[in-house]
């Protein structure tokens, strides 16, 4: 089981509020892994990063499936979805997910639901501001 400590963030409208982050690992073109700081969104349909993580990866950030993402807010993000490689916790294998991975750098990176809920647990503590996230064989 991998735990994560959530990060104090400062909001412009809230104060001081707690952020659920993770460290994830996604797999380059080369074979290796490298991390990403996300925000697990348990209301994001899919996991959504940043333009310069495609660069990162190795990736032809064009060369995926466009998609046009709706937000919370009403506004569209333009954005390309490639399946990816991921790792949650270095002690487990890393299983394939959904990526949008959007035209623009000012995106937050987002853990979202598809590909990831339905093959790991993820608790929210909010009391000890942590997120766990667990293999459903544990």
């Amino acid at each position: 089981m991998a735990a994560f400590e959530w990060r104090e963030k400062e909001s412009p409208h809230f104060g001081r509020v707690w952020v659920p982050v993770i460290v994830a690992e996604f797999q380059a073109v080369s074979g290796t892994f490298t991390k990403l700081h996300m925000v697990v969104d348990s209301g994001a349909i899919a996991t959504f990063v940043r333009r310069s993580f495609a660069e990162e990866l190795g990736i032809e950030l064009d060369s995926g499936r466009p998609v046009r993402l709706a937000n919370a807010a009403g506004g569209y993000s333009e954005a390309f979805v490639h399946e990816l490689a991921i790792r949650l916790d270095r002690d487990e294998p890393a299983f394939k997910v959904p990526v949008a991975i959007a035209t623009r750098e000012n995106v937050p990176n987002l853990l979202g639901r598809l590909g990831v809920f339905d093959r790991r647990r993820i608790t929210f503590e909010p009391l000890s501001r942590r997120t766990l996230i667990e293999s459903p064989n544990e």
